[in-house]
């Protein structure tokens, strides 16, 4: 994803991406979100509502609940947003946008369906996608 639209993410929702601070030394583990989202600009919209919902239900539900996001990629054509500290809700909420990537193109946002070309699964619309070789 181009940086600017992850900036945008990560300024709009801190709380949710505390990890993505340097590293100290000596430290072993370093989360995946570290490199940012490693998916296309496509996606963008549905991350950016996934991340206000989230945020949203935290705020009311008034618990001491904190999600920390651990990794957002693209993994045999849908998106994967794995996190630490979810609550039942949350869970669901990812659930349902990991499923409804699978019908929005990675690259631009456009309706889409999951293919297979050669062996790689994508989720892209036609002007996007891979061509098959003969």
């Amino acid at each position: 994803m181009k940086q600017e639209l992850q900036d945008k993410i990560f300024e709009d929702f801190p709380e949710l991406f505390e990890l993505r601070r340097p590293r100290k030394e000596g430290e072993k583990v370093m989360p995946s979100i570290c490199y940012g989202l490693e998916c296309g600009d496509g996606w963008y919209d549905l991350i950016y509502t996934l991340c206000s919902q989230i945020t949203n239900y935290l705020k009311w539900n008034k618990k001491e609940d904190k999600v920390q996001v651990v990794q957002v990629k693209e993994k045999f054509g849908g998106l994967r947003f794995y996190t630490s500290g979810v609550p039942d809700k949350v869970h669901g909420m990812i659930s349902m946008a990991e499923a409804m990537s699978y019908k929005i193109c990675d690259v631009c946002g456009n309706k889409s369906e999951t293919k297979c070309i050669q062996g790689w699964y994508e989720t892209t619309c036609e002007e996007h996608g891979r061509k098959e070789s003969k």
